[in-house]
């Protein structure tokens, strides 16, 4: 698919799904203005990054009795985004630790929502949320360059789908 129409897929979608996103997370979501922020909406309470998939599908597993995943950037076990978005969440805890704001990565997959709250494996307790695969993945940026960048694939069981509170 060229650039520019999954550019513009992706800020459309953006712009479509503001709206649901302030349904799910019951903030007054705004877009971030910055052209390169790292989280597409913020709040006080909130950030939150939007990944918009059109080379990813669902389906139902019968035997396991739940969602899978499956395309170019997803496997049946997770679903991933750029290792910088997770670093930058990182340094936000680190520089402002009473801050308790939440951050979250969605996913938007055949006009579905699925959320994940960005937390940190804890190696000590056993306890993995995501994995960061050695080998580089090459993706495309705004301005239209390709680039090899580390991701994070967040484990499938820590992805929910965002279902919007009847009011």
């Amino acid at each position: 698919m060229e650039f520019k129409t999954k550019y513009n897929y992706g800020k459309q979608s953006e712009k479509d799904s503001l709206k649901d996103l302030q349904k799910f997370f019951c903030q007054d979501l705004k877009h971030d203005p910055q052209k390169y922020a790292h989280f597409d909406f913020v709040s006080a309470k909130c950030m939150v990054e939007l990944k918009s998939r059109r080379d990813c599908s669902l389906s139902y597993d019968e035997d396991s009795k739940r969602i899978v995943f499956s395309g170019k950037r997803s496997g049946p076990d997770d679903l991933l985004f750029d290792k910088v978005k997770l670093d930058f969440v990182q340094n936000c805890q680190r520089m402002y630790p009473n801050d308790d704001r939440e951050y979250y990565v969605v996913w938007k997959i055949d006009g579905r929502y699925f959320k994940w709250k960005v937390e940190f494996n804890d190696e000590n307790k056993d306890i993995y949320h995501y994995w960061i695969p050695e080998k580089m993945e090459k993706v495309q940026r705004e301005d239209g360059n390709d680039y090899r960048v580390k991701v994070v694939r967040v484990f499938i069981e820590n992805i929910q789908e965002c279902i919007i509170a009847d009011s």
